[in-house]
Parts: structure tokens; sequence; C-alpha cells
């Protein structure tokens, strides 16, 4: 994770921190072994989308977020039942990750003058209406923001998305927005690849993308 105030690789203790700890090896050279076993096909033209796949039955599981609901719901509703929702564990820590979704609010929206409070008002109370945030919840899987709408029967009575509720009574480490997020992106993608296809051991990669990244958000 990093730290927003100081910019700087941290781990949750707001010490600093490096992807040379032994998490980060260990979990490329898994990855590493994903494609060198053939578990992710080698052949680029061989792997397919992750929605596709998993409908398709080609991946048996996915890392992903409430999205899915929505678009299991309405591309695959033949696999109703037939899926479960499991949060990835932590060592013996309950705590998960995650990260904020932010609303953007067009606070000019309609009004060239200046800024149009009473519409984002109106706004938030529309989305903060438990029946309207079911509504959303039913079309599109996001989950609502306030702890009321999960008395509704329609996320109560169902147990993915109670696993999911579950996080929201755990602590969180948040992943916050960091300064050149794109370009750091990119060193991440990069530094997967080169592990992925042998171009360099993951301990060395793995120095080479903590000393860039530290270098473009410091």
């Amino acid at each position: 994770m990093t730290d927003k105030p100081r910019n700087n690789f941290t781990d949750d203790m707001f010490l600093p921190y490096s992807w040379e700890h032994y998490r980060g090896v260990s979990g490329s050279e898994i990855y590493a072994r994903l494609h060198s076993e053939n578990v992710i096909p080698r052949e680029p033209v061989r792997r397919v989308d992750a929605l596709a796949g998993f409908i398709e039955g080609y991946y048996a599981m996915v890392h992903t977020g409430t999205w899915w609901f929505g678009l299991l719901a309405n591309q695959a509703p033949h696999l109703e039942g037939r899926w479960r929702v499991a949060l990835l564990p932590e060592g013996t820590t309950t705590r998960t990750f995650g990260h904020c979704n932010p609303w953007i609010i067009p606070l000019n929206a309609q009004n060239p003058n200046g800024v149009n409070s009473e519409a984002a008002e109106a706004w938030f109370t529309f989305m903060f209406d438990v029946e309207n945030a079911i509504q959303l919840s039913r079309y599109f899987g996001s989950l609502p923001p306030m702890i009321a709408a999960y008395d509704h029967p329609f996320l109560r009575d169902n147990p993915n998305v109670m696993v999911f509720f579950e996080t929201l009574r755990r602590g969180v480490n948040s992943l916050r927005n960091v300064r050149n997020a794109e370009p750091v992106s990119e060193v991440i993608w990069n530094m997967l690849a080169d592990v992925r296809d042998g171009v360099i051991a993951p301990r060395e990669a793995l120095q080479n993308a903590n000393a860039e990244i530290n270098r473009l958000i410091n």
C-alpha cells in the first residue's frame, strides 16, 4: 500500500516497505509458475477475457468485485446458484484490502454560472434512498454504502452479498490513490510480463520496479 501524505511505499504500519519482502517475491514466483505450468495459457491466443472464460467454464475462479453480480445476472442467468463468493485470506488476520470508488458529482451541471449545490444535494438524496440503492444493486451489482439497505431481502437473503457485507465489519487496508498512477501501473505490468516470460528473476524484477515506482511517486 502507499502512504498518501508522504507519497512513499509503506506497510500498513506506515513504515518503509519494499516489494522485496518475502510475500512479494513468493507471489511473483507463483505468478511465473502459473504461466510456466500453463495454468494461465502461455500462448496469448489461447487466453480469454475473464468474464467470458468464467461463464464458459474455462476459468475456475476470478479475483474481482461486486460489479460481477450485475454482469453475471445479465449475461449468464443460467449460472444462478452455481457460483459463490469467498474472501481472499491474509494470513491469520481478518482485515481485508480495498479501495474507494468515489462518486463524481456534477456540481455545475445545468448551471454554467456556478456551483449547483441544490442538484448535488438532490442527487445524494436520491442515491441514499434505500429502494433506489436496491434497484441500482439489482441491475448493476454495485452494493449500497448504507447499512440499512442490508436489511432488505434482496441483499439480506443473498449469501454472496453477505460475504461482502462481512467486510464492512472488518478493518480495511485502503489502497490509496497515488501520484503518477498510470506510469506506476505501467511499471507493474511490465515487471509482471518480464517475470512471466522469464526475462528476469522475480527478486531482481521487484527490486527494479520498487526503485522506479519510488522515483515516480516521491
